[in-house]
């Protein structure tokens, strides 16, 4: 398992302010280096991670490649020196902007034995990525991408739903340009209305219409089967709950919920039981699905949020037998965690 020490570096090298970010509210962090404390801060992380388990640096928060090439050596070079130091084999991520990636800088990452670069790309259509302020364009994104790839970096993608001008036609088009592309892992992320920021504004001025939490879910789950099912590991849904990302505190609105990603993987399960019921022409009031323990809360749903669906639309009531086998059974149909997706 690999196992992060994160160094939020907010809004370093971000040439402009993208209508949805705040990144010293969704980071609580500052954009003052403190390397001494840096380096403090990544061994007390580092320390907690077993030999067994995958240690790794992460520079997040800013556009790390676009920060000066000085502070971009700094930090590089003290990552590198505790890898000597912990005498650990210690990957190095970053994440960056598509239009902050050329032959140098990709050099300058193999120089440092950076192993993953994620792009901050939000989307790939022009016409949602110019009414967001990001400030770069769609054919920046497969040009860094196709240098990152090249260079034998692994590649990772973050992608949100519910920009500005976005539908859903076009997410699914971007959806399918990110399959295209072939990144190693993505990140999938609703857009949350924060204090402080263009969005706030719009959204207050009734420019922008936040998307409500149960569209967020469906087609946060779509997106995640789809990329799954081709190869990419989706590592993470949704914003951390910290602090200031909570509605008591930062968030003005949009689909936030502390367990987001857990909701989303409820729905696939819900679907996953609805399409077979519906197949098998239940009628009874009570299903029986046999499965592992480790499936039982995706299958019931957070706070039995599955469970009250199947009774108040169908009237049927959900039963689960414990088994032992590392399988899902409904109706004698058995199927593996991963063939959910299917």
């Amino acid at each position: 398992m690999k196992k992060t020490a994160s160094v939020f570096i907010p809004h370093y090298g971000c040439p402009n302010d993208c209508v949805f970010c705040n990144q010293v509210k969704i980071s609580g962090k500052t954009t003052n280096l403190d390397y001494v404390a840096i380096e403090k801060d990544i061994i007390r992380d580092i320390s907690t991670i077993e030999e067994k388990d995958t240690a790794e640096i992460a520079f997040f928060g800013g556009s790390f490649t676009a920060i000066e090439g000085e502070v971009q050596e700094i930090c590089l070079l003290l990552a590198n020196n505790l890898r000597k130091k912990l005498n650990r084999d210690i990957k190095i991520k970053l994440s960056t902007r598509p239009d902050a990636i050329d032959e140098k800088i990709i050099d300058r990452l193999l120089k440092y034995k950076v192993d993953t670069v994620e792009l901050g790309v939000q989307s790939l259509n022009d016409e949602v990525l110019f009414f967001s302020n990001r400030g770069h364009n769609s054919e920046q994104v497969f040009k860094a991408s196709q240098l990152i790839k090249q260079a034998n970096i692994s590649l990772g993608l973050q992608i949100m739903i519910g920009l500005p001008n976005d539908t859903k036609e076009k997410l699914y088009n971007t959806i399918e340009k990110v399959i295209s592309i072939k990144p190693d892992i993505a990140r999938i992320y609703p857009v949350l209305v924060i204090k402080d920021t263009q969005l706030e504004h719009m959204y207050r001025q009734g420019i922008y219409k936040a998307i409500e939490l149960d569209e967020a879910i469906d087609l946060s789950a779509y997106m995640y089967k789809k990329f799954e099912n081709s190869g990419i590991n989706v590592i993470r849904i949704g914003l951390q709950a910290t602090d200031n990302i909570n509605f008591d505190k930062d968030v003005v609105a949009g689909p936030f919920h502390s367990a987001f990603g857990e909701l989303v993987l409820n729905k696939i399960y819900r679907d996953k039981i609805e399409q077979i019921l519906l197949e098998e022409n239940f009628a009874q009031k009570t299903v029986v699905i046999k499965s592992h323990k480790k499936y039982i809360s995706k299958i019931l749903g957070n706070k039995k949020r599955n469970y009250n669906y199947f009774k108040d639309k169908y009237g049927i009531s959900i039963k689960i037998e414990s088994s032992q086998d590392d399988i899902i059974d409904i109706m004698g149909r058995r199927f593996s965690d991963k063939s959910v997706l299917q």
